[in-house]
């Protein structure tokens, strides 16, 4: 490894121009606690569940595997549920700490059921039937197999990249997830080529002239950059890929994410689900933490993030790096028209409650002076259905609903399609799910609303009860 690289990695004065506290002493800190970020997969769990994955599909059988047994998308006509055993299936739901890849249409495996139809969806100016389209993907996922058993031997990624660039029916991000899946100690659990050149150039500083074009080399060259670190060396791939994307800050994070025109977000209601109420009753979603002033004109996430430290100093960098994505998705990400999902925590309730977020968080009829500049941090939201169980909701979604922390991003257009579908299935109406509430309408809720009190506003923000106190609203 150059110099020069070296010193990107290790430079403070250079990791000071990231929107994150010091690249240095983030290394320092997530080699001490995996968790410095906030709450993962750990990888034993992840491993169990890719051991289970290649032991049911393994990589020297591929060339028999049944059709049926491949696609996402078949139902069960007894029970009319999507059979979650497929290749794709679980590729794309049931393996968490490997990586994202949804967000894209089920073409990107080359082959898929059609839901309603239960027909094959293929390339049918490439192929004359699903079972030749079929043939040729077992083929490329073989190929992309013995590459990779390659690879192991030589350590050659152009070689590599040579092959796995190359003109395949499964898409890019669907390949790497592949190969990360089948050889976790070789490869990266991140699959977007944009991500992996953004991490490149954002948190390693790298110019773009060093950055090589296709996916795969880009990773390479992410491995490079974590074997000439003294520290970095020694983590698994699987450490290194939760690190770079974790250590991002929560606007570059977003950035690369670029959110589609409907999200969904998770949104909960205080520890052990003490604001559920309120929130159900007066029709908000809301993120504590209160009581930073100048927040809301703070649209640059290094000012926003050294904002909350210096106005909550005894706070540790583990929590800071927890909480601030959340508020920060929150306040700038979450928009008016995205789904929110509530999950229920009272009583020990199984279910959940589905919303529309309908305001920008600048709600100023819910207490405006009562955090002075942060207004309270709520938005309004249309709840369409309170009480969805959570057995409706996929692996996928079933999962996130026990993660700890405030707000979370769940998915865009994929994720969105999947809870109309729910709610449909549950009888809310196609109106109720794409239209919001007339102008009159929100209006008079508004004028109606309960004023929120400070028994409310305890149980959905951190503040403590003497500074609400102190506030002349009450």
């Amino acid at each position: 490894m150059h110099h020069q690289d070296k010193k990107l990695i290790e430079s403070k004065e250079e990791t000071e121009n990231l929107n994150i506290i010091n690249l240095e002493e983030s290394i320092s800190a997530f080699d001490k606690n995996r968790s410095f970020f906030g709450p993962v997969i750990s990888e034993e769990d992840a491993m169990k569940s890719q051991s289970q994955f290649v032991s049911d599909f393994p990589a020297d059988k591929i060339l028999e595997l049944n059709i049926d047994d491949y696609v996402a998308g078949i139902v069960d006509p007894n029970t009319g549920q999507t059979d979650r055993s497929t290749f794709c299936y679980r590729l794309e739901y049931a393996m968490e700490g490997f990586g994202g890849i949804g967000g894209t249409p089920a073409i990107k495996f080359g082959i898929y059921c059609d839901k309603e139809s239960q027909k094959y969806v293929y390339d049918k100016e490439k192929y004359d039937s699903p079972e030749a389209a079929f043939k040729a993907i077992k083929s490329q996922i073989y190929l992309m197999l013995q590459t990779a058993k390659q690879f192991t031997v030589d350590k050659d990624w152009r070689k590599f990249a040579q092959v796995l660039e190359g003109e395949f029916d499964i898409q890019r991000h669907v390949r790497s997830k592949i190969l990360s899946v089948y050889y976790p100690y070789e490869f990266l659990q991140m699959h977007s080529s944009k991500a992996v050149e953004h991490i490149l150039e954002s948190l390693f500083q790298l110019p773009k002239e060093q950055i090589d074009k296709g996916l795969f080399l880009k990773q390479g060259k992410l491995l490079e950059l974590k074997n000439a670190d003294p520290v970095m060396k020694e983590w698994s791939n699987f450490d290194f890929s939760t690190f770079i994307w974790r250590a991002l800050s929560p606007k570059q994070i977003n950035e690369t994410r670029q959110l589609d025109k409907e999200s969904v977000w998770l949104v909960r209601a205080g520890s052990k689900g003490v604001g559920e109420q309120q929130a159900l009753e007066k029709n908000i979603v809301s993120v504590g933490y209160g009581g930073f002033e100048g927040f809301d004109s703070t649209k640059d996430n290094k000012a926003f993030k050294q904002n909350f430290i210096d106005l909550h100093p005894k706070d540790k960098i583990e929590s800071v790096n927890r909480i601030v994505p959340h508020i920060w998705d929150f306040l700038f990400n979450m928009k008016k028209g995205d789904f929110v999902v509530l999950p229920l925590l009272r009583e020990n309730s199984r279910l959940v409650a589905v919303g529309k977020i309908e305001g920008d968080y600048q709600d100023n009829d819910l207490s405006p002076e009562l955090f002075h500049s942060e207004k309270g941090a709520f938005r309004s939201t249309k709840w369409l259905k309170k009480d969805v169980p959570r057995s409706e909701f996929d692996d996928n979604i079933a999962k996130s609903l026990g993660y700890r922390g405030t707000v979370y991003y769940l998915g865009g257009s994929v994720m969105v399609d999947k809870i109309k579908g729910i709610l449909k299935k549950l009888g809310v109406s196609e109106i109720d799910i794409d239209e919001g509430l007339d102008d009159t309408l929100k209006n008079q809720q508004m004028k109606t609303r309960i004023p929120v009190t400070i028994e409310d506003l305890t149980k959905t923000t951190y503040l403590p009860i003497e500074k609400l106190k102190e506030s002349k609203h009450f």
